[in-house]
Parts: structure tokens; C-alpha cells; sequence
């Protein structure tokens, strides 16, 4: 029986934008190059350690060397903290002759002040005019004696390297069982977090007052524009095969709910609701349209306000490729993300840092609505498909192609048959279009 349907034609080109290069590291690590172009530099990134201020300056932590260093706007890099000796000769001077001990993140408040987190017990700030540093939480004691309602100053921290700053200069951080705030007046007080550490709600819990949850091992901790504050989770249990991971969002009445995953460790979903896909996140960094970033080591995925997520960079690969080309191509080994006032995301990775021009999901799909006669309509399965995909049609299938979303055809074949037979099993994990028969358009997901 022929019926009349409306299909969006999807058509899937560049969008002007989302190519991967390297603005920083000439891929030896080391520390060199200070005062000329960062791409002629030695460097060495280090973890979490990575931020963008307001005036287009990348900030970043080398680990090794025992210094925070800054790429301006110009691309040249510079020293902005630490000696290049590891240690404490005291706060009050001039951030470039402090030594740093173990510094391992950095945060940039909207003041254009420069947080550091050091491993042995310290946060420190660098004052935007005067460049003097000076302690700002810990006391230089690395251990977990939780207090709360005193200075921050006065309180031992557990090793440190996960914080962030919310727009009204709160500083938030993981404090043993617990997430901490330190309020504008240096008072450290509990946010987030019962103190009983576990058992874990992992998924399809009613939200609750972040106080009473049993927060699990956080892997970052970030604060959106409005004040909210999301929290990324990523661990394996003491004999258990399972990884859980995830990420909560804590809003601004405290209430704890789920944001991001499905409660398992994985690599799934691109396209659908971030709720539901399976997620590995690392660190995780909101852009100023609120789209938030994780960082998944071999690619970053994007969650939209929407709700939705997809791949923006990264091939699921390990290594080092495809500059100038999709992101989505290219081969990473992601350590730390940041994004800049333009919505453009950096990446770095060890002895390199690389930028990826507003990020989208590497297609867009233009609302072209055409009237398609057919008689009856084709099926896709197994969706998602892991070995084969069988396609059926009520009329002969006469040609099928499968492109990435990307629009790159990477597979095509004519038939004249009802029923197909493809094998997929040697294609990258993620989602494609089907063209049956030069207008029947599908998408699968390859796991």
C-alpha cells in the first residue's frame, strides 16, 4: 500500500568550525620557550590543571617543573608562578619567586584572579594587578581533619587538586567524605555530603538535600553560571567488575539530583538524552552558553542545555593525529579541558594543548522537507548493531551507503534484493547514517 510521508532530508556538510590544531607544545616534554611562541615550547601539562580567563589567556600547570605557566592572546608563553624548585618559602611575594609544591590544578575567578591547588595541603591565589600570592585554604598539613566553621586557612586538606570557583568567588572542593565551601570571607562550611561514604546512589534516586547524600569518589567538581554545581564521578569498587560513573548536579537550594549517565562506566548514546547514555568522565568544564564538557580521555563530549549529548573531539583512540582536520578524527589522550569566551574548547595532553573551534557534533542537519512516495518502510536492526546490520524493504534494496556524520562515505554497495546483510564489525564505535536506495535515510549506532 503507497503512502505520502514527509522526511527531513539530511544532508550532513562542515559546519564552519570544528577543526582540531595545536596552539602549544612542540611534543617533547619538558619546560623551554618561555617568552617566545607556545608552539615552539616545551611543556608538560599536568592533570586537571588547565583554565581560561576573560582576556584570552590560557593558563596551565606544569606539574614537573613546579610552575604555572600562561599563553596570552599573541600565542607567546610565559612563566606566571613557581621557581622550577618544589617547595614553600612563603606567601606575600611576588608569585614568580614562590616555590610551588606540587601544584596540580588552576582556576581563574571572574576577576581575572589565578587560583592554584598544591598537593601538599595549599590552595594559593595570584592577585591580578599585583601578582603577590598568598594562601587562600590548608595550612600546609596534607591530611583529612575535617572542620567546619572556621578559617580555611586554619584547616588541614586532604591532597588536593580538585576545585572551582563560582561567579560570586565561592570556592568549592572535595573535603574527605564531604564537598566543601569556602565563602567569600575565607569560612570553610559543609556544602555537599553526609560523611558516610557510601553506599552510593547511582541512579534513580529521589533527589535530596545534597547534606544527606553519600557522595561517592569525585573526579571533578564544577560551578555554572547561575550557581549551580555539578559533580563528575568515575570509580571501581574494592572486587567488583562494574565501573559507575556519572555526574550530579547540586542547584542552588542544595537539592541533589542525577544529570548526566546512566550509573555505568562506558561510551554510548551521541545523540540522545545525556541521562541515558553511558558516560567515563574525567574533568568537566562548562563554555558560556552553558553547554558542558567531559572530558573522557580518548574523546570530549558535549551535554547541550537541552539536555543531549555527543562527541566533539576524539576518534575513541589513543595517540596524537589529525590536526587540522574534525576534531571527531583526530586521536587523543586528553588530560584537562577549558574553554574559552568564544565557545572554542583546548585540550591538552602531556607535551601538547590543542584547540578545537566551536565545537559542535561534527554535522548539522538542514531542515529540507520533501514529499517521498513508497510503498513500505525499510528496517534497520540490530540497533545498536555490534557485528552485522540487516536491512529490509518491502520493494528491492538496489544500493546502500553509510556515511559518518561527518558526510564521509565509508561504505557502499549495490544489491537487488529485499534483504541486506552489512557487516559492521570493523567500524569505530558511534553513530551513522544509511541512504537505502539514494533516499532512505536511517541512523545506527555502532557499539
Amino acid at each position: 500500500m503507497k503512502r505520502i510521508m514527509l522526511l527531513i532530508q539530511f544532508l550532513p556538510f562542515f559546519v564552519n568550525g570544528q577543526i582540531i590544531t595545536t596552539i602549544a607544545g612542540n611534543g617533547t616534554n619538558g619546560f623551554s620557550g618561555d617568552g617566545g611562541p607556545a608552539t615552539n615550547a616545551t611543556i608538560n601539562v599536568s592533570g586537571y590543571g588547565c583554565a581560561y580567563d576573560a582576556t584570552g589567556n590560557l593558563y596551565f600547570v606544569d606539574f614537573d617543573s613546579s610552575r604555572v605557566r600562561k599563553i596570552n592572546a599573541a600565542g607567546i608563553i610565559t612563566t606566571i608562578a613557581g621557581t622550577g624548585v618544589a617547595g614553600y618559602n612563603g606567601d606575600n611575594i611576588p608569585a614568580t619567586s614562590a616555590m610551588l609544591h606540587g601544584p596540580n590544578n588552576v582556576a581563574v575567578d571572574k576577576a581575572g584572579n589565578v587560583f592554584i591547588s598544591e598537593g601538599w595541603g595549599r590552595i594559593r591565589k595570584i592577585t591580578t594587578v599585583s601578582g603577590i600570592i598568598t594562601t587562600v585554604a590548608g595550612n600546609g598539613v596534607d591530611s583529612c581533619s575535617i572542620r567546619f566553621g572556621v578559617p580555611a586557612t586554619s584547616v588541614n586538606l586532604c591532597t588536593q587538586h580538585l576545585f572551582c570557583i563560582d561567579q560570586e568567588g565561592n570556592l568549592f572542593l572535595p573535603y574527605g567524605e564531604y564537598i566543601a565551601k569556602i565563602d567569600t570571607n575565607g569560612i570553610i562550611n559543609r556544602f555537599a555530603g553526609n560523611g558516610l561514604g557510601g553506599p552510593f546512589p547511582l541512579r534513580h534516586f529521589t533527589p535530596q538535600i545534597a547534606t544527606l547524600f553519600a557522595l561517592p569518589p569525585i573526579t571533578d567538581i564544577r560551578a555554572d553560571k547561575a550557581g549551580n554545581l555539578f559533580v563528575s564521578y568515575n570509580y571501581l569498587p574494592y572486587r567488583v567488575d562494574t565501573t559507575y560513573s556519572g555526574i550530579y548536579k547540586i542547584d542552588t537550594s542544595q537539592i541533589m539530583s542525577e544529570y548526566a549517565g546512566t550509573g555505568y562506566n562506558g561510551n554510548t548514546g551521541d545523540g540522545g538524552a545525556a541521562i541515558d547514555a553511558e558516560i567515563s568522565p574525567g574533568m568537566i568544564i562548562f563554555d558560556n552558553n552553558g553547554n558542558l564538557f567531559i572530558d573522557e580521555f580518548l574523546a570530549v563530549r558535549r551535554v547541550d542545555p537541552s539536555g543531549t549529548i555527543c562527541t566533539v573531539a576524539g576518534n575513541g583512540t589513543v595517540g596524537y593525529s589529525g590536526d587540522g582536520g574534525p576534531a571527531t578524527d583526530a586521536q587523543l589522550k586528553s588530560d584537562c579541558i577549558a574553554t574559552d569566551t568564544s565557545g572554542n574548547l583546548y585540550i591538552t595532553s602531556g607535551s601538547r594543548i590543542r584547540k578545537v573551534t566551536q565545537p559542535e557534533c561534527g554535522f548539522i542537519f538542514p531542515l529540507e522537507v520533501v514529499n517521498l512516495t513508497k510503498t513500505n518502510q525499510c528496517f534497520v536492526y540490530p540497533n545498536p548493531a555490534t557485528i552485522s546490520l540487516t536491512i529490509t524493504s518491502g520493494e528491492n534494496i538496489k544500493t546502500v551507503a553509510i556515511t559518518n556524520l561527518l558526510g564521509q562515505t565509508i561504505y557502499t554497495h549495490e544489491y537487488n534484493t529485499d534483504k541486506v546483510e552489512v557487516d559492521v564489525a570493523g567500524l569505530p564505535t558511534g553513530m551513522y547514517l544509511i541512504r537505502i536506495n539514494g533516499s532512505e535515510v536511517r541512523k545506527f549506532v555502532k557499539e
